[in-house]
């Protein structure tokens, strides 16, 4: 399940792949840099990044809703629906008119009575996320990795260093 901006929560309805959560920013690179590195990983948390990838790779089709929280602790709820490869719209319920919008290309920002903002794809977390073939330690810049009993969090930057970007994943580990 992915959401825009902060940490967020989600019911799914694909039934192949463990429960996810995401949050993330719209200001992002997916250029590979080798030598911008993240924490170094052992064999166990390469076995867990390569679980997570497996799982984003499965993904076709995906609908839910989602739980957005901002860093001041405001919440926002909604649907999302995702196609891949980088197709997906979230719509935030009343009171916010926002739509998030991903034809493939572009990631658009729209709200009744504003233009809309849109953006590359690829320069925002999402490409990284929705593209054909998901490979995190390729795309991204893994920063910390947590393993427990049942949850793994994956926070995730920018290779390029050129935003302070940083996205979280969360999964509930079966």
């Amino acid at each position: 399940a992915i959401a825009v901006s902060m940490p967020v929560t989600a019911d799914e309805t694909q039934s192949t792949a463990p429960e996810a959560n995401v949050g993330g920013t719209a200001t992002w690179s997916a250029e590979v840099d080798s030598t911008v590195s993240g924490i170094t990983l052992d064999a166990t948390q390469l076995a867990i990044v390569a679980e997570v990838n497996q799982y984003f790779n499965d993904i076709t089709d995906l609908k839910g809703s989602f739980l957005q929280t901002d860093p001041e602790s405001g919440q926002s709820r909604g649907l999302f629906l995702i196609q891949k490869p980088g197709r997906f719209r979230f719509d935030y319920a009343s009171p916010s008119t926002l739509v998030v919008l991903s034809d493939g290309e572009y990631l658009s920002f729209e709200e009744e009575g504003n233009p809309p903002d849109r953006y590359p794809l690829e320069s925002t977390p999402f490409g990284v996320l929705f593209k054909d073939k998901v490979d995190l330690a390729q795309s991204a810049k893994i920063v910390e990795l947590f393993s427990g009993a049942d949850l793994v969090t994956i926070t995730l930057e920018d290779r390029s260093d050129e935003s302070n970007g940083r996205i979280k994943l969360y999964f509930a580990w079966i």
